[in-house]
This record gives structure tokens, C-alpha cells and sequence, in this order.
């Protein structure tokens, strides 16, 4: 019986012992994360080139381009502008 006395006292004075130190480490984790919401971007409407048919004049094919190509060119400002936030 006196052989377990210590034994008793060191376990029960390991329980009165000091806790464990806890230590909250922040850690970054990249998380993908849209950079163009879908409202901004640009809907594809119809261009001129579709009231072009093969029997038009050669002079209307030209002009459904051009008015084509400057629209092209407006939509593609608008979709630098978007990017331009994406970029790093």
C-alpha cells in the first residue's frame, strides 16, 4: 500500500499541473475568387453582318463590316476595362 502512495500523489498532482499553451496561428490560403461579376459583362447582340445576304452589293458587304468591326472594337474596351481589375 505505501509503494502506491506516490504513485497516487503524482497522478493526482499531474492533474493540478499547468495547461497546455494554445496558440492561434493564422495561415493564408488563396481562394479562387471571380474578379467580373456576369452582370458586367457584355451581351452578344446581333451585329450588321446579319442583314448581309449574298445578293447584297458589294458596298453594303463593306459598310456591315465597318459598322461591325467598330462595335467589335467597343466591346472590346469595355472587356479591357473589365480584365484591367483581374490583373496582377
Amino acid at each position: 500500500m505505501k509503494s502506491l502512495i506516490p504513485f497516487i500523489t503524482v497522478a493526482l498532482l499531474t492533474g493540478c499541473s499547468t495547461q497546455t499553451r494554445v496558440e492561434t496561428v493564422e495561415v493564408k490560403v488563396p481562394v479562387p475568387v471571380p474578379c467580373v461579376d456576369r452582370e458586367d459583362v457584355p451581351a452578344i447582340v446581333p451585329g450588321a453582318e446579319e442583314s448581309v445576304t449574298k445578293d447584297s452589293l458589294p458596298g453594303e458587304k463593306i459598310k456591315a463590316v465597318l459598322i461591325e468591326r467598330e462595335r467589335l472594337r467597343g466591346a472590346d474596351g469595355k472587356l479591357r476595362a473589365l480584365i484591367q481589375g483581374c490583373l496582377l
